[in-house]
């Protein structure tokens, strides 16, 4: 910073130029204002914030890079910027050894810790081998003591990357890995976008937006802490420091004192250690410290398809995509199968389960819609069998269908959305009728749920919308006045037994339409 004939100019990170007059202020390349009124200004940039306070202040702004304020300001304050990260806990599982002993004592501290254990295989009395979920792993790590660990395992680590890279790969970022975190190190303007898509990808615990300072040592921890609180609204407050570097000589009991100590001279509020307005978390390593307040919930489930493929039968309703949801959440990733019956459904139908596909994906990965052409299906049974029985053989034929596009396309279940008992298709005897058709496992997600939480959950992952849309798909087009709701197999063989529907099945399979989902958008079908 130099003064120039009178006029204070300052260079800031080679871009941004600040010019200091009398009762004004020149600031060229800057990115946003991010508060104005009479008494504060703050104009931002990626390298900070300029805080403007005075009287009677006016911005006016000179071009698309330039502003002037003007009036009495009293104070110009520039807050450096950290360096972002964003933080998040993995929230699928990991294998730990352990050895040590009494094993056996330390597996009982870890029950009395509320420690999720989900398997433990004590080998003898000083080894074991124990299962958690990775959110635990910290505080495991902190009941150790004088036992031994060692990670054997994480279940969908790589999963979890490859899906992060391909959600965000719009972005420039780089991805460090962390013991049982990940790192997202991304440009400071692209955090919004990349936290927004973050929430939707399953197997993500906690996001945080964290700042890091390579400088470790107390006095720029007081320093970063300051800053960091600075630019939050808050009464309460608290301090939790942890030291993944035991070498940093000062104990993070202490270390809380210190920092809580700063804050309170320097900002007007107080302590609250059981339910502060903010949380300042602050975690000190060999070579860097990383400072960050509230954190942003992740979906939880597990990575998309660490736990293999399924195939949804996706329909135009509000049940199966909820389905599809609570399904990709566990670990599957989907293929989607829809059965249509043109003329009797229009292209309206289509391009609804299209974008019900399509919002699917937010959560799913690398998706595929196939459209299987049920006319001929549909009318044959209409036309020639018992139409009290008709949705039951229609059914039985689509699982049919389904099963061999799961083997085709090597999906190891297919799902629904049926609910026992919501229709007469969804009776206990309606539902072992349909399964005596396949042996290949059903998911049923929703088989226990109210139709009310079914769409609070629509309504929740923005398929509910779409959902209601007024198209008839194959499934309401041709329903009998009155549909059985016990059937009996016995008379379904010798109503099926009547037409050959051989050709029929296969030629449904063979002339089925996939639809690419990353390329296809329903508004130009």
């Amino acid at each position: 910073m130099k003064a120039i004939n009178g006029i204070r100019s300052y260079l800031l990170d080679d871009e941004l130029k600040i010019t200091i007059l009398k009762n004004k202020i020149d600031i060229l390349n800057y990115k946003d204002i991010g508060h104005f009124d009479n008494d504060k200004v703050i104009v931002k940039h990626s390298t900070g914030n300029i805080i403007v306070k005075g009287k009677n202040l006016v911005v006016s702004k000179l071009m698309s890079d330039e502003i002037l304020i003007t009036g009495d300001y009293s104070t110009i304050e520039f807050r450096w910027c950290m360096k972002n990260y964003l933080k998040f806990l993995i929230s699928s599982k990991v294998l730990v050894k352990v050895s040590g002993n009494n094993v056996n004592r330390f597996i009982k501290r870890l029950k009395n810790n509320n420690i999720d254990l989900i398997g433990v295989s004590c080998i003898e009395d000083s080894l074991a081998y124990i299962k958690i979920y990775v959110k635990d792993l910290e505080k495991l790590i902190d009941l150790k003591t004088i036992y031994e660990l060692e990670i054997i395992k994480y279940y969908g680590w790589s999963k979890l990357k490859n899906n992060i890279f391909d959600k965000i790969s719009d972005y420039n970022f780089e991805i460090q890995d962390d013991y049982y975190r990940m790192f997202i190190i991304p440009n400071p303007e692209d955090i919004d976008g990349i936290v927004n898509i973050l929430k939707n990808i399953f197997g993500i615990h906690e996001i945080v937006v964290a700042y890091m300072s390579e400088i470790v040592n107390e006095e720029d921890i007081l320093k970063c802490s300051l800053e960091v609180m600075k630019n939050e609204e808050f009464k309460t407050f608290k301090v939790v420091t942890n030291r993944s570097d035991k070498k940093f000589p000062i104990k993070s009991m202490d270390m809380n004192n210190i920092v809580g100590g700063h804050i309170l001279k320097n900002i007007e509020c107080s302590v609250d250690v059981h339910n502060p307005d903010v949380y300042l978390n602050i975690e000190i390593r060999s070579n860097a410290v990383y400072y960050y307040t509230k954190g942003v919930p992740g979906l939880g489930g597990y990575p998309v398809s660490t736990l293999g493929r399924g195939l949804l039968m996706l329909s135009g309703g509000i049940d199966s995509p909820v389905a599809g949801y609570m399904t990709i959440k566990r670990g599957v990733e989907l293929y989607y199968l829809y059965f249509e019956s043109r003329p009797h459904t229009s292209i309206e139908a289509r391009n609804k389960v299209i974008d019900l596909a399509r919002k699917l994906e937010k959560y799913n990965s690398n998706g595929k819609l196939m459209v299987v052409n049920f006319t001929k299906i549909q009318e044959t049974i209409y036309k020639n069998l018992d139409t009290t029985y008709l949705i039951t053989i229609m059914r039985r034929m689509m699982y049919r269908i389904a099963e061999r596009v799961a083997k085709k396309n090597k999906c190891l279940a297919i799902v629904n959305g049926e609910s026992v008992g919501q229709v007469a298709s969804q009776t206990l005897s309606s539902i072992v009728a349909v399964n005596d058709v396949t042996n290949y496992p059903i998911l049923r997600p929703l088989c226990s749920f109210d139709k009310l939480d079914i769409i609070e959950i629509s309504k929740r992952i923005d398929t509910y919308e779409t959902s209601i849309l007024p198209y008839e798909d194959c499934c309401t087009v041709f329903v009998p006045k009155h549909p059985v709701i016990n059937p009996n197999l016995k008379y379904i063989y010798e109503e099926e037994a009547k037409i050959d529907f051989e050709p029929l099945l296969k030629e449904a399979v063979d002339t089925i339409e996939v639809v690419d989902l990353k390329e296809v958008r329903s508004e130009y079908l």
